[in-house]
């Protein structure tokens, strides 16, 4: 597909609010008409030049209805070539997979497929299938079993549907359980019915392996490992690296599942007894300008994909790219109730390119490609100087926007197609 044909194919991205769409537009900016329907109006992907418009739609957690008549209706008007999830909107497209791929080309899995992966007890059942290796788990759905769960400390508390940690809870000591056990109970999960993972910590350090798939097939992929712990333990700077036996597990994975798209799975690999273990499966495309930089565009294949060509396996990306989303850094800080003084340091530290910031590109405020990416980042290191505890209202305010929930889920798997 040259150039020129590139240019008169239009693509509808599922949200603007992420750091997985901000980057998205990094991998399909400039060669693609790029349209995103989102709830809010100052939403990251509103700062681009890549982008020709922004549709304001219903929320996607609170009414997924109401979004997917949207959307629908934003098919059928404008023909769009391509609707692309980048995030968990994957979900309500998978549920619709037939009806919608009538209308735009769509790259998502089988909807019984997607929901054993998106669901945190699914992912280990499926771990469990291929005997790939994860940290101790047990299951719970109610007080008195998460309490007896709780024998040895520190643990993870983990809801069954979550996104970006807002349902992972890190437990240090038994001082920390009650408060949980309060909220928890309050949101209705230990009412006997919702399920809970009591999981210990994963030895190692943090890191991905990510995929693209088409039919079962891995035709591409993507091993990281992290530099350093950003908002709510994701990962703030990250260094490609190479890890066959994670491709391999990942590859027999996507295989046993016939999945179709992408799949990113959270591991931790321990140097010492060269173990590894996997904690997360995030069935989207995820952050995806570290692998772009280093020559295997997840995004790409994503569009040749949903538009029905037939994928060779792309080359292995370049190890040794290093890449961070920089202001996060500030966020971080805010997050954990830091001071004007040390998100100011934190600033320094990103502007002077000093570690853990040394020697990488930013996946986020990318100047030299798209000017606009400046605005989000000025505003936030502003506000946060202002306001450093303001980061938790904003990382809460961002991730509602496309975040799928407990209810969220429900509503989805009784909702019926619009006519």
């Amino acid at each position: 597909m040259n150039r020129s044909q590139k240019a008169k194919i239009s693509i509808l991205l599922s949200e603007g609010s992420s750091t997985s769409a901000r980057q998205t537009l990094y991998a399909l900016g400039g060669r693609y008409r790029i349209d995103v329907v989102d709830p809010a109006f100052l939403c990251q992907c509103r700062f681009s030049r890549f982008v020709r418009r922004i549709w304001p739609c219903p929320p996607f957690r609170t009414d997924p209805a109401g979004y997917l008549r949207y959307v629908v209706e934003l098919l059928r008007r404008h023909k769009y070539d391509v609707l692309f999830p980048t995030h968990e909107q994957v979900y309500l497209f998978s549920r619709f997979r037939d009806r919608l791929s009538q209308l735009a080309g769509l790259a998502v899995p089988p909807f019984e497929v997607l929901r054993r992966m998106i669901s945190k007890q699914g992912f280990l059942e499926v771990l469990e299938e291929l005997k790939l290796p994860y940290p101790p788990t047990v299951i719970v759905r109610s007080r008195e079993e998460l309490l007896r769960a709780c024998e040895q400390f520190p643990v993870f508390i983990k809801v069954d549907h979550t996104t970006a940690g807002e349902g992972v809870f890190r437990v240090e000591d038994a001082h920390q359980l009650p408060p949980l056990l309060d909220r928890l109970n309050r949101r209705g999960f230990l009412d006997g019915k919702h399920v809970i993972l009591v999981q210990r910590p994963a030895e190692g350090i943090k890191g991905a392996v990510a995929g693209v798939f088409q039919d079962g097939q891995l035709v591409a992929y993507h091993c990281d490992q992290a530099v350093a712990l950003g908002v709510g333990g994701s990962t703030l700077c990250r260094v490609t690296i190479e890890d066959p036996v994670a491709v391999e597990h990942l590859r027999r994975l996507g295989a046993h599942l016939g999945w179709h798209g992408p799949m990113a799975l959270e591991v931790f690999r321990n140097p010492q007894t060269e173990t590894i273990q996997y904690v997360e499966c995030n069935p989207r495309i995820g952050e995806t300008v570290n692998p772009t930089l280093g020559g295997t565009n997840f995004c790409e294949a994503m569009v040749r994909i949903s538009l029905g060509e037939k994928l060779s396996p792309l080359p292995a990306p370049r190890v040794g790219t290093r890449t961070h989303q920089g202001f996060l850094g500030m966020m971080a800080v805010g997050c954990r109730g830091g001071t004007r003084r040390e998100v100011l340091r934190e600033l320094f530290r990103w502007l002077a390119g000093k570690e853990p910031y040394a020697g990488g590109e930013d996946e986020l405020t990318r100047p030299g490609q798209d000017w606009l990416s400046l605005a989000p980042a000025i505003a936030m290191t502003v506000q946060l100087l202002i306001w450093p505890k303001s980061a938790r209202w904003v990382v809460s305010r961002t991730v509602a926007n496309y975040a799928l929930s407990a209810e969220t889920v429900e509503k989805i798997d009784t909702m019926e197609f619009p006519e």
